[in-house]
Formats: C-alpha cells, structure tokens, sequence
C-alpha cells in the first residue's frame, strides 16, 4: 500500500507531469485494476542512494518487473538484480513492439 500513495503522490504534483488530477486518477485505477498485490517483500537494503526508491526496487525484484521511471540514474545499481530499468517512452515503445509482433 506505501508504493500505491507514492504513485499517487508522484503523479500529482503539480508541475511534475502534464496530466490532470482526474488523467492521474484514472490512470492509477486502471493499474491497480489489473495489479496483483504483493503483501511483503524481501528486503534488500541498502542498494539504492534514496531510501523511498527501495520499496520500487524492492517489488520489482520480488515480482520480476520493470521499473519504469523519468530518472533512471536514481535506479542505478537495479541491474545486479536484473531489473531492466526503462523510461515511459522506452517503456510505451516496447508495448508497442510486443503488440505488433502478436497480430
């Protein structure tokens, strides 16, 4: 639940994003609709230089994902344990990429 209000957080800052209260909003709703929770993880501590990036490292690792950021030099280490860290273009890219090789 801490990672999910950091999202929150995250995508409604003012100025941060230029997406609207109600885009952000929607956008989180759609996430956690096709999300599957993970309760704990493992802690792996410290690996990274800010110490709210842990939990983002943390689910990845446990869940095998991707992390997709603006900031990838605060993820630099995640590569040890073969988390591929993208941006949202890079990320939306590959989506892209993957749809068009299943048609």
């Amino acid at each position: 639940m801490a990672l999910a209000l950091e999202y929150e957080d995250v995508l409604k800052r003012k100025g941060l994003l230029p997406i609207s209260e109600e885009e952000a909003d929607e956008f989180l709703d759609y996430g956690f609709k096709v999300s599957n929770p993970v309760p704990s993880v493992l802690r792996r501590r410290p690996s990274l230089r800010d110490p709210d990036d842990e939990r983002i490292l943390q689910v990845a690792v446990e869940c095998r994902a991707v992390i997709v950021t603006f900031n990838k030099r605060h993820f630099a280490g995640a590569d040890r344990f073969g988390i591929p860290i993208q941006t949202p273009g890079e990320f939306m890219r590959a989506l892209e990429k993957a749809n068009e090789r299943e048609r």
